[in-house]
């Protein structure tokens, strides 16, 4: 019964919160971009730029005071405190809690817990790999209920108010699956006993213990994408001022299929994520944070369509030649594939995976685009284009990245330190070697695409050494112009 009296409190509190949700507090420097016709019959047709004007200024995307966005950030955070605490209560959440802190070594989850350093005017949050090891300990004590030290109302306190858990790797994909499979356990009055037994087995809570705390969830989780939604509505026109801003740069008109509502969609789709991954209580305002996240990914979306490279005739005729031979080899044994080395000897000739990969997305009419790897880029730096993502479906770059990555391997010394990476020493022709540190730094760079200063902040932490952004980049165009020579000496091409 307590957990029912629980549950209708958080839903009154829940009403109240709710009353004061459309109560416009419009910012004093909100003026409209745009002017709209008044809506007279001899108005000209509307495109789509207009209608994105009009959904633009509709009383719910008019921009509100830094005050009324804080307000909601702080709402937003007390009720996903609520939701993390509740799952918590779960046995099945906390066995997934117990098993990222055991998996944490720095990569998906190193960001899982975090606490506030600083003064007042500059309150940041920092992650460590500590915190993790000593929210196991507290797991594992209560499930072997040694937990003397404190209650489990103060362990969860800890967990999610001091230590910060990740609401995106923790609460976000649990809650959605709890709901769900909730969801589906009473839906089929023919199962239903099947189901909520199935159920309570994989949760471990009775039916109508999980039922109580599904409905806490419910309620929470709703008001928390309340003002999420909130959130991105009211700061659309930052997308659309960025994408102008910035379209011009990423190639503009000159792009074919680039157009500027594209960026506008990457922004919003940043904007998004910035709602979930903004923290309540660092000094950073929420539109200052999101505006990182709206331009991170406008740039990244730019970086994967890039202009493609022409193919040369030559190749192009050698795909041509791969493609009729393919067709006869599939009407010989119809609903197979051929093999690279089947074609290889049909033709009488050797090519590359490049060449094959290209001719084989033709065959099956897939995209024909190819990536470039170039060593010419405007700041000399190495350029790749979705480097080493499996989901990319640019096999062709892929491959050209497993090629990178051998070199590296090959490359990399054991021996050097971290003391002797402060050392601007010339690079040997003869001995041309990177640091396992210079290594990381080119893949945490290349294929996570994080920023310098992201990387700086991790290695920082993991490490215990002082760098700074400055550092990472120069650690960086090392690595690179160690590449750049291993592959001019060694002749190779991509």
């Amino acid at each position: 019964m307590s957990n029912l009296n629980k549950s209708r409190q958080t839903l009154d509190e829940f009403d109240v919160e709710m009353d004061g949700v459309d109560d416009i507090d419009l910012d004093s420097r909100y003026v409209s971009d745009e002017f709209l016709d008044d809506g007279k019959d001899n108005a000209p047709p509307l495109d789509s730029s207009i209608l994105l004007s009009l959904e633009l200024n509709a009383p719910e995307c008019q921009v509100r005071t830094p005050e009324q966005q804080g307000m909601w950030c702080e709402r937003r955070a007390f009720h996903l405190g609520v939701l993390a605490k509740t799952l918590l209560k779960f046995p099945y959440c906390r066995s997934y809690l117990l098993n990222l802190c055991d998996s944490h070594k720095g990569g998906a989850n190193s960001k899982l817990f975090g606490v506030f350093k600083g003064d007042v005017d500059d309150v940041r949050i920092y992650y460590s790999n500590k915190l993790s090891g000593e929210v196991a300990v507290l797991l594992r004590a209560y499930q072997e209920g040694s937990l003397q030290k404190c209650s489990f109302d103060e362990m969860t306190s800890l967990i999610v108010d001091e230590y910060h858990l990740s609401y995106v790797l923790f609460a976000m994909p649990l809650t959605g699956e709890i709901l769900s499979s909730h969801k589906q356990a009473e839906a089929n009055p023919d199962d239903n006993e099947i189901g909520k037994a199935s159920f309570e087995s994989k949760y471990g809570l009775s039916w109508g213990m999980a039922t109580s705390l599904v409905r806490i969830l419910r309620i929470n989780h709703m008001s928390a994408e309340t003002f999420k939604n909130l959130l991105t509505t009211t700061n659309l026109r930052l997308c659309v001022k960025l994408s102008k801003m910035y379209f011009d740069s990423y190639g503009g008109n000159s792009r074919a299929g680039f157009t500027q509502k594209e960026l506008v969609n990457e922004g919003v789709e940043g904007l998004m994520r910035a709602a979930d991954l903004y923290i309540y209580g660092i000094s950073a305002r929420f539109v200052t944070y999101a505006t990182n996240w709206v331009k991170l990914n406008m740039s990244r979306f730019a970086k994967r369509n890039s202009l493609t490279v022409g193919v040369p005739v030559h190749v192009n005729q050698l795909v041509q030649q791969i493609i009729l031979e393919m067709r006869k080899c599939q009407r010989a044994t119809p609903g197979v594939l051929p093999k690279k080395e089947d074609i290889e000897t049909a033709l009488d000739k050797k090519f590359n995976d490049s060449v094959w990969v290209l001719a084989h997305n033709q065959f099956i009419n897939a995209p024909a685009m190819v990536g470039c790897s170039t060593t010419s880029s405007e700041d000399g730096l190495l350029s790749f284009d979705g480097f080493v993502s499996a989901e990319t479906p640019d096999l062709v770059t892929s491959l050209d990245g497993q090629k990178i990555f051998s070199i590296i391997e090959g490359m990399i010394d054991t021996t050097i330190g971290e003391a002797e990476l402060k050392r601007k020493k010339p690079i040997d022709p003869q001995s041309i070697k990177i640091s396992p540190l210079q290594a990381r730094i080119f893949k945490m760079s290349v294929v996570d695409e994080l920023s310098n200063a992201e990387i700086a902040e991790r290695l920082s932490d993991e490490l215990s050494l002082k760098l700074e952004a400055k550092n990472v980049r120069s650690e960086y165009k090392r690595a690179i112009e160690c590449i750049r020579m291993k592959m001019a000496m060694g002749k190779i091409d991509l």
